[in-house]
């Protein structure tokens, strides 16, 4: 076989037979060229942002379907090695080919499958298209259909014009030209519609005011009868106004003060104005207002008597009795407008809170309307009987899944009408983001995965959430904020949210480095408190004042000095994944959500089951949240297959996640990799916490590099992934090469390292060195 562009492709993506991919594996080897392209090849293909060639490239060398006519192996043979000699000249070209080539193997080696619904679904398109017509459409189609039906009187109607039925080659834009008559028909339909309800709208408010209200009073004033002595009605001062008044008052009986007005022409304007005194209601407002006057809480208030609706005569407002007894009553048509009523309104709470600082003083008592407590009030509650306290909310973009864990006994997901109790813990696999409605003030996101538990609800009414791992969003959805306890690893403490629009996001997570083995020596805990928005405020045991934060500002808890930091950005796992990625990943989300619905199975086993489908997103999905559940023979089986070697680097990370998160899961990684790997099973699993994320030692490098040469590839995988995060160096090692290759790859990194010329690597003097 002879070795060109289009053969060395096929060999990079394993679609020639194996006689000839070991015969042109041969020649690869003995050509330095051919080696030099591969690897050129593989690099071009892992940058993201190399490009794409222009669409409307109009070389011929480049026409798409020229590039379609060479993978096709059907390019005229002149023209191949222009074509070719293009592609070698311009990484741009050579990394478009190769993608392409690499994309048509995948896609016809692996049909794609399509459920059958969606495909029926699909078909259904154009008839469902063609039966969807509009409210606006159908109103323009009946105006015109009956303008057109109407015959003119003194024309004879024309006979109708010939015209050419539609054929296949006519395009659907071929419409007739009065289609714009009919949406212009029902558009001015509508606005006049429109027009006339406004209109009719503000002339009922013009004319027909609401009964009693202040329109009445201003539109009547000066113009109502004066009050005989047989229709005036006895009025009623407040009980907190006293009981003096002028020689001109009438006797107090609770509903205010009668005033004398000059006298006027009786009419019909006296039978409208004159209505029954109101009887004094028990359940009146603090200030004495009744409730049935419909005042805000503002207008309430003790120094701001709120005049009543009008009787038979207008009043003005109440005034102390002393400036009464002093003042005499002003005549009614002196007074232009209402009065306007003093309000004391609340301080708002930009005024309260402080701006982020090193050392932050605590808030005012008023800033949640009751006073702060001096300390944490203790958190050792008498076992309760659990209790439930909140339910799943429904999302009809992302499925919802939650796991229901118990010692010693399998996960059970959490169906979306039953109800979580305290006492209760809970795992969120990945990617999924499940709210739940806590208590009636409380709303939680979950960002998974995430490990977390209900705890009692202590005498004041808070919820608990105990969070061993991951990321939540917590949200009041009351109007007088919300307060939730939270235990965060070693820290205790309380949450107070402001109001309903405060917002904050809560991260615990484990720190990159390992101090020992995870599973004798838990890793130390990273808290990260967000206010995303609103404001919030933070009390832990540690201090006696609370911790005022107002959005946007971060602070570290597991720090034992607490500082603010203005936060510029959400955090990157609160913001929703975009692009082809997350769509591939919905996907697969929705695929085990489904599968999961059938409650005769164990969950673990759908998850085995879709551990092993053809869909690798789908397989990979069930991989992960099998490793979280304590089964990661998978995951350390897709460090030892070829065919997954696009998920190297995130089952690397996986596992990496899962030794950090508690001692448990660290010694099911350990047991898996014992079972996958035998004898070297333990060696891969130091390889996940032994060596730092930022810096290594000479020693450590030259241990690592001696794996490369490792017979196992999950090993090799593992050491060279590790190399390169902390020296974000390759030196064109591929775990996958051949042993030749990799040796080659091996002598460079030992070279490097001898010449002292690999960054993130402390080098010590010879005699130093362990």
């Amino acid at each position: 076989m002879r070795l060109t562009l289009r053969t060395l492709l096929a060999y990079l993506d394993n679609v020639l037979e194996p006689e000839d991919a070991a015969e042109l594996g041969k020649k690869i080897e003995e050509s330095e060229v051919a080696k030099a392209l591969v690897r050129r090849i593989r690099e071009l293909l892992r940058k993201d942002k190399l490009g794409a060639p222009e669409v409307l490239d109009h070389r011929e060398s480049l026409d798409p379907n020229t590039v379609a006519e060479y993978l096709d192996n059907t390019l005229p043979t002149e023209k191949v090695a222009d074509f070719e000699k293009v592609c070698l000249e311009s990484d741009v070209e050579l990394a478009e080919v190769a993608a392409c080539h690499q994309i048509l193997a995948l896609v016809l080696g692996e049909p794609a499958e399509v459920d059958p619904a969606l495909r029926e679904k699909i078909y259904k398109l154009p008839q469902v298209a063609a039966q969807h017509e509009s409210a606006v459409e159908r109103i323009a189609r009946d105006l015109t259909s009956a303008v057109e039906e109407t015959p003119s009187v003194e024309t004879q109607p024309s006979p109708p014009p010939r015209t050419r039925p539609l054929s296949e080659e006519q395009f659907v834009s071929n419409v007739p030209d009065h289609t714009y008559r009919r949406w212009l028909l029902g558009l001015s339909v509508l606005l006049i519609l429109g027009f006339a309800v406004v209109g009719g709208l503000l002339a009922y408010r013009m004319w027909w005011p609401a009964p009693g209200g202040p329109e009445t009073v201003l539109a009547t004033k000066g113009t109502e009868a004066p009050p005989t002595a047989s229709d005036k009605e006895p009025e009623t001062k407040p009980a907190e106004s006293g009981a003096a008044g002028t020689k001109d008052s009438a006797p107090a009986t609770g509903q205010g003060e009668s005033v004398s007005t000059p006298p006027a022409t009786e009419g019909p304007a006296k039978e409208s104005q004159e209505m029954p005194p109101s009887p004094p209601v028990s359940g009146a407002s603090p200030s004495g207002l009744p409730a049935e006057t419909g005042q805000t809480s503002q207008e309430r208030s003790p120094e701001a008597p709120v005049a009543e609706p009008p009787s038979a005569a207008p009043q003005e407002p109440m005034t102390p009795p002393s400036a009464t007894a002093a003042q005499p009553s002003p005549a009614p048509t002196d007074v232009a407008a209402a009065p306007q009523l003093p309000q004391s309104p609340r301080p708002p709470v930009g005024d309260l809170l402080p701006t982020p600082s090193p050392v932050v003083p605590g808030p005012p008592a008023s800033l949640s309307g009751g006073t702060i407590p001096d300390a944490v009030p203790p958190v050792n509650v008498a076992p309760l009987p659990p209790e439930p306290v909140g339910t799943l909310l429904p999302d009809p973009r992302l499925p919802q899944l939650l796991f229901l864990t118990v010692p010693n006994r399998p996960a059970q997901r959490v169906s979306p009408d039953q109800q979580v109790k305290t006492g209760d813990s809970f795992f969120v696999p990945p990617s999924f983001r499940p709210k739940l409605r806590l208590g009636e003030n409380v709303e939680v996101e979950c960002i998974g995965p995430v490990f977390w538990e209900l705890a009692p609800v202590d005498a004041q009414g808070r919820v608990g959430l105990r969070v061993a791992y991951g990321y939540l969003a917590i949200t009041a959805t009351a109007p007088n904020g919300a307060s939730v306890r939270l235990t965060c690893g070693p820290i205790e403490g309380i949450l107070e949210l402001n109001d309903q629009h405060t917002t904050v996001a809560l991260s615990v997570e484990r720190t990159p480095d390992c101090p020992g083995d995870p599973e004798t020596q838990p890793v130390p805990w990273v808290t990260d408190l967000y206010v995303l928005g609103g404001a919030a405020r933070w009390l832990d045991s540690g201090r006696t004042r609370p911790l005022v934060l107002r959005a946007p500002v971060h602070v570290r808890l597991s720090e034992t000095e607490l500082q603010t930091a203005p936060l510029e950005n959400q955090p990157e796992w609160m913001r929703p994944a975009g692009g082809t990625a997350a769509i591939i990943e919905e996907r697969a989300m929705a695929v085990l959500e489904r599968a999961l619905r059938d409650t005769e199975k164990d969950p673990l086993q759908v998850l085995r089951e879709n551990a092993a489908v053809r869909q690798r997103e789908v397989a990979w999905l069930a991989r992960r949240i099998l490793g979280y559940l304590g089964a990661a023979d998978d995951l350390w089986k897709t460090l030892e297959d070829l065919d997954q070697r696009a998920y190297w680097n995130d089952a690397w990370l996986t596992l990496r996640q899962l030794v950090r998160i508690s001692p448990a899961l660290a010694a099911s990684v350990r047991r898996a990799a014992e079972n996958v790997l035998v004898s070297d099973g333990a060696a891969a699993y130091a390889m996940l916490w032994r060596y730092p994320s930022t810096q290594l030692t000479l020693a450590q490098a030259e241990e690592l590099v001696q794996y490369l040469d490792h017979e196992k590839l999950a090993i090799r995988i593992l050491a060279s992934l590790t190399l390169r995060q902390v020296t974000q160096m390759t030196l064109t090692y591929e775990p996958q090469s051949s042993p030749a290759e990799r040796r080659r790859a091996i002598e460079l990194w030992r070279e490097r390292l001898k010449s002292g010329s690999v960054r993130g690597v402390v080098y010590k003097p010879a005699a130093e060195r362990p």
